[in-house]
């Protein structure tokens, strides 16, 4: 495959992830749901062929014999980031001061437009009809006023000067406050803004707007140290605000908290199966079947209607960034249990098939099943292969053979070529 494929393939899964979790549960068209996966193995596999690399164990033999595939806990995986969803405050905390500070930036302008130029209430909302009115009654904003009607600024010299009156607008930022965020990050939040405006300039401040991540904040700050976005957070609190830092630990113990209720449930509710769409895969061959000493099983999903009964298959999307616990989960005191499951399914579903970037040369899909009696064996389509490990012992060899036999499966061995890297499929 050409890589300019390759990349048309990736998103193609791309789109059809997406298409698929808009409606995870409970899809209205099964039938339409299949035909799309069938679709999409055709064109991204070998003919609709996946495979699954085993040791060769005893549950590995049973698991063969039954034509099974065992799914496992998502938490189980050796991955310490697969299946699991990051929960990142920043991306609430950045978006609301940036938002915030914009929204203020545009009332004040507003109504200094309608203060100099009298310009007519009729085109605002009475939501900015109430801004407006408070404003106008703040005496430090009476006297920007009066000095802009002194003088003729610039429009640039208009913006340093309600740079400088920050202050007073930050001391009126609950007005604007979603009554869902929790009381404790509302102060953090409040306070985070003030020490900003108290210990940048403005040339900070500029280089601070463009900014989307906590790591790139720190470094306008003057901190280089290592540490994930809470860590960061503390560290910047603790220079400028130190009182603080106590309330973000609350802050980051409820985190905590919340991402391991989820992670609970996720294991409660799902049972994830993996395969991989290549059997000469030597980095497989190495990870999954004992350093080439298993074996790896070929199933033809060809025709899966009956597979795609009770359960999803997907293909994992690789991704520099970490699927995170929805914002508004983050902001609120969300009902946890089967409204967690309702209401961030999409969410939830997308954490189980997406991994980091570098595991992508396993080009892996999954099947997603409900944790039912605690059964963790989905029945597969049938096994059109089995290759034998190109370091497979001579006794776990001859097992596997005697098991293809019986099951009138066709066998080969993996051998290594002679003259590159590369591992070929023999009888």
């Amino acid at each position: 495959m050409k890589n300019g494929d390759y990349m048309t393939i990736n998103e193609e899964k791309r789109q059809f992830v997406e298409s698929i979790l808009e409606n995870f549960e409970g899809k209205a068209d099964r039938n339409a749901y299949k035909e799309g996966v069938l679709k999409l193995l055709l064109k991204a596999t070998n003919g609709g062929k996946l495979y699954k690399y085993r040791s060769v164990t005893k549950n590995a033999k049973d698991n063969l014999k039954n034509g099974t595939l065992y799914c496992a806990a998502p938490s189980t995986f050796n991955d310490p980031f697969d299946c699991k969803m990051g929960i990142g405050i920043w991306d609430a905390y950045i978006k609301w001061i940036q938002d915030n500070v914009n929204k203020f930036g545009r009332y004040l302008m507003q109504f200094l437009e309608l203060s100099l130029y009298q310009i007519g209430h009729e085109e605002y909302s009475e939501d900015e009809k109430i801004i407006y009115r408070q404003l106008s009654e703040n005496e430090e904003i009476k006297n920007l006023l009066y000095k802009i009607q002194m003088k003729n600024y610039t429009d640039d010299e208009v913006l340093l000067i309600v740079r400088d009156f920050c202050k007073v607008l930050i001391s009126m930022f609950g007005t604007f406050m979603p009554k869902e965020i929790s009381g404790v990050v509302m102060q953090i939040m409040q306070k985070r803004v003030s020490s900003i405006f108290d210990f940048m300039s403005i040339d900070e401040l500029n280089r601070f707007e463009s900014i989307s991540k906590i790591s790139d904040c720190a470094k306008v700050f003057g901190i280089a140290e290592d540490g994930d976005d809470t860590t960061l957070l503390k560290l910047i609190e603790q220079k400028f605000n130190p009182n603080n830092v106590e309330k973000i630990q609350i802050v980051d113990e409820e985190m905590n908290r919340l991402q391991k209720e989820m992670q609970m449930k996720v294991d409660e509710w799902y049972r994830v199966g993996c395969l991989c769409s290549n059997n000469k895969n030597k980095l497989m061959w190495s990870h999954y079947a004992d350093g080439h000493r298993g074996f790896c099983i070929e199933y033809d999903f060809s025709s899966c209607w009956e597979v795609l009964k009770d359960v999803d298959l997907l293909p994992v999307l690789y991704s520099k960034e970490r699927v995170v616990v929805p914002k508004e989960v983050v902001l609120t005191k969300v009902e946890t249990g089967q409204r967690i499951k309702e209401k961030y399914t999409k969410a939830l579903i997308k954490s189980l098939i997406t991994k980091d970037d570098i595991w992508n040369y396993e080009d892996e899909w999954r099947i997603i099943t409900a944790a039912r009696n605690g059964d963790r064996n989905v029945k597969m389509p049938p096994i059109s292969c089995i290759y034998i490990g190109a370091l497979c012992t001579d006794e776990n060899k001859e097992q596997l053979v005697e098991i293809a036999e019986k099951m009138k499966i066709p066998v080969k061995e993996m051998k290594v070529d002679r003259d590159h890297y590369e591992l070929h499929a023999q009888w």
